[in-house]
């Protein structure tokens, strides 16, 4: 639970005259109760002893509220500095993402169906990318997979194919079917982290799971599954 300087504050504040309270409900009986003459009667001495004891109480009080606020204080300041290096981070690493995209998309159409499908995918970041996947999806939302590659080298690209399994038919404007399609893309960037981009837009990561990726890659050869 995380709680702002404010409301650590009053915490504290409330304990200590809480324990304030308490001290001067303690003195008030000690006062009451003692003797008002005889030889058991407190002197001068006794009570002043007595409340030096009490101020040193409600200083050390006063001590310890001020340093537990400091230390709430400047764990706050910590946790809003590593949410911010956080965010820092995570922005920079969208825009590297934002390095690769998808361009020149096509359709192969014959006799009204659509028999494959194709897109080249850049990459203009400085590290490699791998298990470069993706497909392409048509106007009527179905899907053409395309062959994935195990990588593409900084500044390069790849041209990605797929056949469509069944054949798919077409709208009979071959060149409104090509212009309305867009591209579905994932890759792995050199940190491990899978991202996807649909249509090129905002980079979206993919939640990272080691155990199914290795399993993928060593019994099927391919790419690992992305979850949708």
């Amino acid at each position: 639970m995380k709680l702002d300087r404010r409301t650590a504050m009053q915490i504290v504040g409330t304990g200590i005259l809480s324990m304030a309270a308490l001290l001067c409900c303690i003195a008030a009986w000690a006062v009451d109760s003692a003797p008002a003459s005889g030889p058991d009667r407190p002197k001068v001495t006794d009570w002043m002893q007595a409340w030096g004891s009490i101020s040193a109480v409600f200083a050390g009080l006063i001590a310890a509220g001020a340093a537990a606020a400091l230390l709430m204080h400047e764990r706050q300041q910590a946790r809003e500095a590593r949410e911010a290096l956080a965010a820092a981070r995570s922005g920079e690493e969208e825009e590297r993402a934002q390095l690769v995209f998808a361009s020149q998309i096509g359709l192969s159409v014959s006799s009204g169906k659509i028999h494959s499908a194709r897109a080249t995918i850049f990459n203009h970041r400085t590290s490699p990318i791998h298990w470069v996947s993706g497909a392409v999806e048509l106007i009527d939302g179905r899907q053409i997979p395309l062959l994935p590659v195990e990588f593409i080298l900084p500044g390069g690209h790849a041209n990605l194919r797929g056949p469509a399994e069944p054949l798919i038919p077409s709208s009979g404007d071959a060149r409104m079917d090509q212009d309305l399609s867009i591209a579905i893309l994932e890759f792995t960037d050199s940190t491990g982290q899978r991202w996807k981009r649909v249509d090129n837009t905002r980079p979206r990561r993919i939640p990272h799971n080691p155990y199914l990726r290795v399993r993928e890659v060593v019994e099927a050869d391919q790419p690992p599954a992305t979850p949708e």
